[in-house]
């Protein structure tokens, strides 16, 4: 089976043709959504990144209050093909493209190649998959390093080349450059790779030393901007205030959810911040933040634990914005927001209920599941301590994925061969009919308590 050393597996050239036709019919289906949106295709954070990019593209001085990394790839976008708002959406396509790409690799290396017809066809009706493959937002990006990341690590552990630390370096520089949360992954993931090799020192030193230029590339840029040090961009500290302090919902922690433009007394609150000079305030906001968590314990582990809930909750975002910022076809929009519940709720609970299948043959995995297991958590982990949005989880859904893939392959073709209607309740590990019933039942909560929550909002 897929152990790390297995050989890819192959299609018969029907099913590539199938694969292909697939690929291309959802591509049209993004080039359609992008027609469809393409009066206000850079509202709120789209437009704040594609303005970011135009201020790196003519070398302005600026403060940095969004992240760089996507930024920078829109300014040599636009440095190739002009500044075209349409030029940030073909990029985002080349993103598409490239996790596409990075999703079939890894179905090759597991032995999943069978199934990449499903893994596609979910993948390109997905509403949340079909909005950020058009419109410059970080979930994409983010999510194509992180499969890129999973399947080069593998492709290193299996090969000790040395181009794949090249690439995972990069690959790391441009995640935290994209969302700075993920700076533990970038520590991590290069201890691991030198533990693995028998502590072998490229492992570990090659991909840090290019990890190490690219950021201390950007820092220096900054430096010679603002005369001071910044750690990749001033949202972070922010962020961590926003979801720790006195007037932080216990449940909607993200920003608007909790600190609406009308809540008076958390404006007067935070202009105490404002009122400092710039380069105090991302200080002030980070010593208000953990002053707020050391004499309010209770209330962070309240907050944290509603956060973890509401990452895994099925995504809004799509409808929603298609909806209010779009003013798009009501029923398309409705049409979203259940697609979108669908195709998350099929990823996740497919996941949940085919686990144990994957454990059971967990010999055959032992790579890849810690791989999946430490990005999810990696990723994921600031989220639960700051601020949290069921829109964070769309880079680590292809993880999630990949978990159902494998299940239902050992499951068809190990635990039921002769179909799997044969398969019965009782054949099922006692551990995994509890595992079964008490992530079900939280997951089922967990959509649930969301859905109630935004309809009393």
């Amino acid at each position: 089976m897929a152990s790390i050393s297995a050989k890819k597996q192959t299609l018969p050239p029907q099913s590539y043709v199938y694969l292909h036709v697939i690929f291309w019919s959802t591509l049209l289906l993004r080039l359609f959504y992008l027609w469809n949106i393409q009066a206000n295709l850079l509202v709120e954070d789209a437009g704040q990144y594609f303005q970011m990019g135009l201020l790196l593209l003519h070398d302005e001085v600026f403060t940095p209050f969004w992240p760089p990394g996507l930024p920078i790839v829109l300014a040599g976008f636009m440095r190739l093909f002009g500044e075209n708002p349409f030029v940030s959406s073909f990029s985002m396509l080349i993103y598409y493209g490239l996790f596409m790409w990075g999703i079939w690799k890894s179905l090759q290396y597991l032995q999943l190649s069978n199934l990449s017809h499903e893994c596609f066809l979910i993948i390109g009706v997905f509403p949340a998959f079909i909005h950020h493959a058009v419109v410059p937002l970080t979930h994409l990006p983010v999510a194509t390093y992180l499969v890129l990341l999973f399947l080069w690590t593998i492709s290193y552990l299996r090969t000790l080349t040395s181009r794949y630390l090249i690439g995972i370096g990069i690959l790391l520089t441009l995640l935290v450059l994209t969302r700075p949360s993920s700076l533990l992954l970038a520590i991590v993931l290069p201890l691991y790779l030198w533990y693995k090799t028998q502590f072998r020192w490229t492992s570990i030193t090659l991909p840090l030393i290019i990890f190490t230029l690219g950021v201390g590339m950007w820092e220096m840029h900054v430096y010679h901007m603002t005369h001071r040090f910044i750690w990749i961009n001033e949202a972070n500290s922010r962020n961590f205030f926003l979801g720790n302090n006195p007037y932080t919902d216990s449940y909607k922690t993200w920003w608007l959810g909790s600190h609406h433009t009308d809540d008076h007394q958390f404006l007067e609150y935070q202009n105490r911040i404002l009122a400092l000079p710039d380069s105090e305030q991302g200080k002030a906001y980070t010593q208000l933040a953990i002053s707020h968590i050391k004499t309010n314990p209770v209330d962070f582990l309240l907050r944290s634990f509603n956060r973890f809930r509401v990452f895994w909750a099925f995504d809004t975002f799509t409808g929603a914005t298609y909806l209010q910022d779009y003013q798009g076809n009501r029923w398309i929009g409705v049409l979203f927001l259940l697609l979108d519940a669908v195709c998350y709720c099929l990823i996740l609970f497919g996941a949940i209920f085919l686990f144990p299948f994957v454990w059971l043959r967990k010999q055959f995995y032992t790579i890849p599941l810690i791989l999946i297991g430490a990005f999810t958590f990696l990723y994921a982990f600031p989220y639960w301590l700051a601020f949290s949005h069921p829109t964070y989880h769309l880079p680590i859904l292809s993880f999630i994925l990949l978990i159902a893939l494998i299940g239902y392959r050992e499951m068809k073709y190990t635990i039921a061969p002769k179909g799997l209607c044969h398969i019965s309740w009782s054949s099922i590990p006692l551990w995994g009919r509890k595992w079964i019933l008490t992530l079900g039942a939280f997951g089922i909560y967990i959509q649930l308590e969301w859905i109630f929550r935004m309809l009393l909002s």
